[in-house]
């Protein structure tokens, strides 16, 4: 799909769909927008998700990044990953919001990794009135986030049909 790395980046309007690794990868941004996108069928190399969120280096960031009415749908990993651990405390504060976006279908809903060093980077991760809906090996996964960690937030958001292939059947 798309590799992201820069200043003051627009992406509007675009369907990314059939991608062999992800459909977009953001790797160190500076003023991002992503609008009214899909992230659509991404399967063939790991992790295969719609969108994710993955600096190599901690002099990299993530900095005024968002996400507006976009979907990740039917992706084979997961719809909204953010894997942070090559970033530290000394790396700058990640500011990045989802706004009304929504994962449907994909593996996991959205998976926030921030490593297992004890210096992980500050900053947040807002999600606001997103919805994920059947993750079919889970729903949202948040880790590496300690008290002295970046914070995430959901507000208004709503999971639902998380994990449907594992529910109990009734007799």
């Amino acid at each position: 799909g798309i590799g992201v790395t820069g200043e003051n980046i627009v992406i509007r309007n675009c369907v990314m769909d059939r991608n062999h690794r992800q459909g977009v990868s953001v790797f160190s941004v500076d003023n991002l927008l992503i609008e009214n996108c899909v992230f659509s069928n991404t399967s063939g190399t790991p992790p295969e998700a719609g969108i994710d969120f993955e600096p190599d280096r901690s002099g990299e960031s993530l900095k005024n990044v968002t996400l507006r009415n976009c979907l990740s749908i039917n992706n084979a990993g997961r719809g909204f990953e953010f894997y942070l651990g090559r970033l530290n405390a000394a790396s700058a504060p990640i500011s990045i919001t989802l706004e009304n976006c929504r994962s449907v279908g994909n593996k996991e809903s959205a998976w926030i990794n921030g490593g297992s060093h004890p210096d992980v980077v500050k900053g947040h991760v807002n999600f606001r009135s997103c919805r994920f809906e059947s993750g079919s090996k889970g729903g949202i996964t948040v880790y590496g986030a300690s008290a002295r960690a970046f914070d995430v937030s959901f507000t208004d958001c709503v999971l639902s049909n998380a994990m449907p292939e594992n529910v109990m059947k009734p007799d």
